[in-house]
């Protein structure tokens, strides 16, 4: 409820205009929003804690759908210790009443510790702290040691972990082994411990080596870079 009441302040005070465009109701109808926004700021707070900011050069508002409609978007997610991830997409749907939010087009995740997460699409559902994507996505680390790609993924926000789902696929470079790559199912990628753990038809390549097995996991950090253990 505050959220909202933010948000409406917000409109009242700084850009408040009648549009004479259309937007897309639920019912897959045309309607008129109520407002059109220009350098539009969106700020949600629960318990005194930011949850989300979202701004967008250009905006639409329709009071009646609790929509809104928005261009050109960088959106802000804070986890429980007030770190950011940075999501911009050309284009989202904030669904106010459902609490979701949804961005597309050239969408790039960027999390506290670097990892950059790339796809068509993500959503975010600020009940669950969850954001998903639910087409093909390509991440990288920070330094670039690590690529990863996925037919689709979550990450919880509150955790520095993502979940591959589908033909989760890795490179690794390293000065030591030169490049490893791996292949599996799934995969979670746990950036807390700098391991990746791959599940099901795992397949792993380096240098002319080449494994199979279940499950394996990639340990890339700085002090114990270990290729995969096979399991």
């Amino acid at each position: 409820m505050l959220s909202h009441l933010v948000f409406f302040f917000t409109i009242w005070f700084l850009w408040p205009r009648e549009l004479d465009g259309y937007s897309v109701g639920r019912d897959g109808r045309p309607s008129v929003p109520d407002y059109a926004m220009v350098n539009a700021r969106y700020v949600s707070v629960k318990a005194g804690h930011l949850e989300m900011e979202a701004k967008a050069k250009e905006a639409a508002f329709n009071m009646l759908t609790h929509q809104m409609i928005a261009k050109n978007v960088v959106a802000l997610l804070y986890n429980k210790s007030d770190q950011r991830t940075i999501v911009t997409g050309e284009n989202a749907i904030f669904r106010m009443d459902e609490r979701h939010l949804h961005m597309r087009d050239n969408v790039q995740s960027l999390s506290p510790d670097g990892f950059l997460m790339k796809g068509p699409e993500v959503n975010y559902d600020l009940a669950k702290r969850l954001v998903t994507a639910p087409k093909p996505i390509e991440g990288e680390t920070f330094e670039r040691e690590v690529l990863v790609w996925g037919d689709r993924a979550e990450a919880p926000l509150d955790e520095n972990k993502i979940h591959l789902i589908g033909n989760a696929r890795t490179v690794f470079t390293e000065k030591k082994r030169g490049i490893t790559k791996i292949r599996g199912e799934s995969a979670v990628m746990d950036r807390n411990e700098s391991k990746v753990t791959y599940f099901q038809k795992v397949k792993v390549e380096q240098d002319k080596i080449i494994g199979t097995s279940e499950t394996a996991d990639l340990y890339y950090s700085d002090l114990d870079r270990t290729c995969a253990m096979w399991r």
